[in-house]
């Protein structure tokens, strides 16, 4: 604990009218991960921006692939009709991606659970775990029993160490590069009202500025409508200063639009001339639909040309079907199994920040429509990851120590800037380990299912 309040490896928690740090949830051991798919994942991470980024500059194919969502999720909706009708000044756009995977024990493959295309969280923090793992066993790897016990069991006492992680640096990076495209001003962080996870955006900040000179100030959607305006430029104006990129933590979610102020605040940062982190189109490109859609036969070749490329993503895939009106004839069989054997799979609706997929039992209640019902058209079926459980302790402020076995997912970052012809920067930006008990079927560190961890790589 002392460690995590002296680095910064906090989060915030309301006490009253104040706000209070405490240090963030936390997997008290590293965990045996295996390097080899550390760097298959790692690998992968520059053909799978590309993808994502030919897939949001594909207006056609996207708009297509979502229409079938707009009825049963009018979030969406919201989103592809904003897209439809507003034509931006600016070209670029940056991506702070983040690719997230599980190792699945029963056939030993690294498959993709999800593609973050806003907000992708926790990179700040992530930095801080590994830094606090690799001090730990360099000073106590051979001298603290407890500590020595748990890297002989998990690794059988070999491993290569708590690989290096440039989170912070490479991600500010990113926004300075897409600082740097557009010409100057003043970076925008977007982010929500009583955030908790300040820290981990204060990081990036903080780098931002000291190590390129970048200024940021931090809005919430209702105060840039209330103070912006677009100039006669097509500059994004707040308080006198023009935003040169605006980097978005809150609108991924209906929560974050409460009103139509926040819309229009929305409207008109898409509307000026402010590189976008994301765009529109680079958010929805992120939809649980177009990850679906992706993994159809053939799909990938719209969008890449290199054959290994596009075999190294589709290994990552695991099975996805369709439900709603487009199910085809694999998604009535797997809808079938679904019924049958339900803990195969989950069920994942187009909903960011955690808490929202349907497991066990309720799948098969919410199936019984059949797989062609309308009423399910915003969600996908997926079959159901299996990692390899190891022993942890798990630790949360104000909670005693959890002794439990768990599981991990592994994050892998990029920072790609680009256009529709050209992409000067597609960088891998470091990774994230969130490590939450075998017994949770959630994964969201901020919504209180996961613990944020480091792998120590065997």
């Amino acid at each position: 604990m002392t460690w995590a309040a002296a680095h910064g490896l906090q989060v915030a928690a309301r006490s009253g009218e104040a706000f209070t740090f405490t240090p963030a949830p936390l997997a008290v051991m590293p965990t045996a991960y295996p390097k080899v798919a550390f760097e298959k994942a790692k690998a992968v991470a520059d053909p799978m921006a590309r993808l994502y980024a030919n897939v949001a500059n594909d207006r056609e194919w996207l708009h297509e692939t979502l229409a079938g969502v707009i009825d049963a999720d009018p979030f969406t909706a919201n989103l592809l009709q904003l897209h439809k009708e507003v034509d931006s000044p600016q070209t670029m756009a940056l991506g702070i991606f983040r690719s997230d995977y599980m190792l699945d024990g029963p056939t030993g493959d690294m498959l993709q659970i999800e593609y973050n295309t806003i907000a992708s969280s926790f990179g700040g923090l992530a930095q801080r775990v590994g830094a606090w793992h690799a001090h730990s066993l360099a000073r106590l790897g051979t001298e603290d029993p407890f500590l020595k016990a748990h890297v002989e069991a998990v690794t059988g006492g070999a491993h290569h160490g708590i690989p290096e992680n440039p989170t912070t640096e490479q991600l500010a990076a990113g926004l300075a590069a897409a600082h740097k495209a557009h010409g100057g001003g003043t970076a925008l962080f977007v982010v929500q009202p009583g955030e908790r996870n300040t820290m981990d955006q204060r990081h990036i900040e903080y780098a931002l500025y000291s190590n390129h000179q970048v200024p940021a100030m931090r809005r919430t959607l209702a105060q840039i409508a209330e103070s912006g305006r677009i100039d006669a430029t097509g500059a994004l104006v707040l308080d006198g200063q023009a935003v040169s990129v605006a980097y978005f933590r809150a609108g991924y979610t209906p929560d974050d639009y409460p009103t139509e102020q926040e819309w229009a605040a929305r409207r008109m940062i898409e509307s000026s001339d402010a590189i976008k982190c994301p765009t529109l189109a680079y958010q929805l490109s992120g939809a649980k639909k177009v990850q679906q859609a992706l993994a159809a036969p053939k799909a990938l070749d719209r969008f890449l040309e290199d054959q290994a490329d596009k075999d190294a993503i589709s290994a990552s895939f695991a099975g996805l079907w369709a439900l709603g009106p487009e199910a085809d004839e694999e998604s009535v069989t797997a809808v079938a199994e679904a019924m049958e054997h339900p803990e195969r799979f989950v069920m994942k609706p187009q909903r960011e920040g955690g808490g929202f997929n349907t497991y066990g039992a309720a799948i098969a209640e919410k199936l019984k429509v059949g797989a062609h019902d309308k009423s399910l058209a915003d969600s996908i079926l997926m079959q159901r990851i299996m990692p390899p459980p190891q022993p942890q302790w798990l630790l949360r402020a104000e909670e005693d120590p959890l002794r439990c076995d768990a599981v991990c997912e592994l994050g892998i970052y990029t920072v790609f800037l680009g256009n529709a012809t050209e992409a000067p920067l597609n960088d891998y930006a470091g990774w994230l380990l969130r490590v939450k008990p075998e017994t949770v079927d959630e994964g969201g560190v901020a919504a209180g299912y996961a613990c944020l961890g480091a792998p120590l790589l065997v």
